[in-house]
């Protein structure tokens, strides 16, 4: 157990950990999987599919409607900050892949 609370201490706090550099949401059902990763989402399972989120609108009504993420707690003003990290992140992805 200590190996493992040691890594799990790693990856859900080392600013090296890919788990802390992408925001990542992910939800399983009888077919598959739904992941969002940044900015993009993908279904992966009986199909695959890949999807670009392109407004903040957009972001958080699938966040609401494939997740169960309402996120009714949160202020606008922190969506935003969320919102504009993304952004800031993809396009950082996107130069590094050649997107």
């Amino acid at each position: 157990m200590s190996a493992f609370a040691e890594m799990h201490k790693h990856l859900s706090t080392s600013p090296d950990s890919g788990f802390v550099q992408v925001t990542t949401v992910q939800r399983r059902d009888a077919t598959g999987a739904d992941v969002l990763r940044g900015l993009v989402l993908t279904r992966v399972g009986n199909r695959e599919d890949r999807l670009t989120v392109e407004t903040s609108d957009d972001y958080f009504a699938l966040l609401a409607d494939v997740f169960g993420l309402t996120l009714d707690d949160v202020a606008p003003a922190e969506r935003a900050a969320l919102w504009d990290r993304l952004v800031a992140a993809h396009e950082v992805w996107r130069k590094e892949n050649g997107s």
